[in-house]
C-alpha cells in the first residue's frame, strides 16, 4: 500500500484484581479486569507510537481520540499522502484508512 506507514491495533493487558477507584469501568466484555494497550507497528514490526493505562471497557476509537497520535498527526507523518491501516473498530480519518466496513 502506497503511503501506509504502518498498522494500528490495541490488546488487553489483564489485572488479577479490579482497581480501587472506578474499578468497574476496567472490567471488559471477557469479565475480565484489564488495561488496553494500543500500539503502531510499521513494516519492520518496530512500534512508531504506543499508549496505555485506558479501562478495557472503552472502546478502542474512544480510546486513539484522546490519543497525541490522533490530536497531532501532523508530528507522526513526514508527508501529507501517509496513513495507517486500522482494522474496522476505528473511524477513517485523513491519517487513519480502515481495511473494511
Amino acid at each position: 500500500f502506497p503511503g501506509c506507514v504502518g498498522f494500528l491495533e490495541r490488546t488487553d493487558i489483564f489485572l488479577c484484581y479490579g482497581p480501587t477507584y472506578h474499578g468497574e469501568t476496567y472490567f471488559n466484555r471477557k469479565k475480565q479486569y484489564a488495561l488496553k494497550v494500543q500500539g503502531i507497528c510499521n513494516n519492520r514490526r518496530k512500534f512508531r507510537f504506543i499508549t496505555s493505562g485506558f479501562p478495557s471497557s472503552i472502546g478502542d476509537a474512544t480510546v486513539f481520540c484522546g490519543t497525541s497520535f490522533f490530536k497531532k498527526p501532523n508530528v507522526f507523518f513526514s508527508c501529507p499522502d501517509e496513513y495507517i491501516l486500522a482494522n474496522k473498530a476505528y473511524r477513517v480519518t485523513c491519517c487513519c484508512m480502515t481495511l473494511y466496513k
